[in-house]
């Protein structure tokens, strides 16, 4: 069976950290998603496959994306072989991490696909806990992202009506990735 954990939550739910965590738990599964923006200072070079803005529009042309968003001034995207090649190296098991309203659509795409999907959106944190996160990460806290969390927010409620989802609260990382095993062994595990 392959398994592609989607997980979702705003900028600074901690993605990021728990796809991390999951890599080292799992192996390497991880599904690189294309950017276009420039890569941050300390951001590690696993965090995305970045490309021109050219390029992306190369892949678009050959039909190799499954989406492209715009969000930030920048281009995002993912595509089938960005998720395939982990599924082969990682005994059918692998994980991303994308904005929320893209999560019902790859959902969606795995099913049509023969990919079961294990749907996960982690809880915004609290207003203070996110600022101090984006700030620390690469300054990043403007108002244009708080409405956009609060989109985001909106957007997993939305997925929730088409798709399972599984919400994880806001705890400490290692709870966090408890919770997120703990869906993953269960969905994993033939009943």
């Amino acid at each position: 069976m392959q398994t592609l954990v989607i997980i979702t939550g705003t900028s600074g739910a901690g993605k990021t950290l728990q796809l991390e965590l999951l890599e080292q738990h799992y192996g390497q599964g991880r599904v690189l998603t294309i950017a276009t923006r420039a890569k941050r200072n300390g951001e590690a070079g696993n965090a995305y496959h970045f490309v021109s803005d050219e390029q992306l529009s190369e892949m678009e042309s050959r039909n190799e994306t499954i989406w492209v968003i715009g969000r930030y001034g920048s281009r995002y995207s993912i595509t089938e072989q960005a998720i395939r090649e982990p599924l082969r190296k990682n005994n059918g098991l692998a994980f991303v991490a994308i904005t929320p309203d893209y999560h019902a659509f790859l959902a969606q795409w795995c099913e049509r696909h023969n990919i079961s999907p294990i749907n996960i959106h982690l809880i915004a944190p609290g207003p203070d806990e996110q600022r101090r996160r984006l700030q620390a990460r690469d300054g990043s806290f403007s108002l244009e992202r708080v409405e956009a969390n609060t989109k985001f927010e909106t957007d997993a409620q939305k997925a929730a009506e088409i798709v399972t989802l599984h919400f994880i609260e806001q705890a400490q990382p290692e709870k966090m990735f408890a919770k997120l095993c703990e869906l993953i062994d269960s969905a994993r595990t033939p009943s």
